[in-house]
């Protein structure tokens, strides 16, 4: 298997010699190896992450699309700009667009996110690929959304202009940005390696009804057009 986006590798100091014989490239704003671009993940997996291996349980939240246009070919495009958290997950947020609306930004789950998207999905939503970028300005690199016509690298800076834009600073044109319908399984497990942490139990309240997927309940508000991705 391998994945259009860096996996980030679980490495101990002892064994940076063996990934990076076999490939491996060290990100210093992390501090962390991983299997660029492209790789055939079978000879790094005994450092994968478990949630890469085994996907085990995932909970169901709602991409954040913009609609916009590229500013090299002008045609119409689409930027993940996250995922909206559900209220009751233990999660520390990117960020918030209001008080209700918090979220993970794509430097945060972008790359979880690009190994999820099903092609067919993102090809009907002019979703390019998320591909690391270094720019003058963040020469460590990011994560970026590219043009899925022409594959010119859609800024940080005018991504989020775009989006100020959008938003008008009326916050009801907030749940535009997920009324697309796609949805993400995304893993516990990345979510546990994000936060450091070890259980199910940090990351979920303990249950109401609501202790299965939440997509199932946010789900049922619209079945008709709800596109969950898939595993490739």
């Amino acid at each position: 298997m391998n994945y259009s986006t860096k996996v980030y590798l679980d490495v101990a100091y002892e064994e940076k010699g063996k990934v990076k014989a076999l490939g491996a490239k060290w990100d210093p704003h992390y501090r962390c190896w991983y299997a660029p671009e492209q790789s055939e993940l079978a000879p790094f997996e005994r450092w994968l992450p478990n949630w890469v291996l085994e996907p085990g349980d995932t909970i169901r939240l709602d991409a954040l699309l913009l609609p916009t246009t590229c500013y090299r070919c002008h045609r119409a495009i689409t930027c993940l700009i996250g995922l909206r958290l559900p209220e009751h997950l233990d999660v520390e947020p990117s960020g918030a667009l209001d008080e209700d609306v918090a979220y993970l930004s794509v430097e945060d789950c972008g790359g979880v996110v690009d190994l999820l998207l099903d092609p067919t999905v993102r090809a009907e939503l002019t979703i390019g690929p998320l591909l690391y970028r270094s720019t003058r300005v963040r020469p460590e690199g990011y994560l970026a959304n590219t043009c899925e016509h022409c594959g010119a690298t859609q800024g940080e800076f005018p991504v989020g202009e775009e989006l100020l834009g959008f938003l008008g600073g009326d916050p009801s044109r907030i749940p535009l940005l997920w009324s697309d319908g796609l949805a993400v399984d995304y893993p516990l497990g990345a979510l546990r390696d994000r936060q450091g942490r070890s259980t199910e139990t940090d990351l979920v309240e303990p249950p109401g009804d609501h202790s299965t997927a939440v997509g199932e309940a946010e789900g049922a508000a619209r079945p008709a057009k709800s596109k969950t991705a898939k595993v490739r």
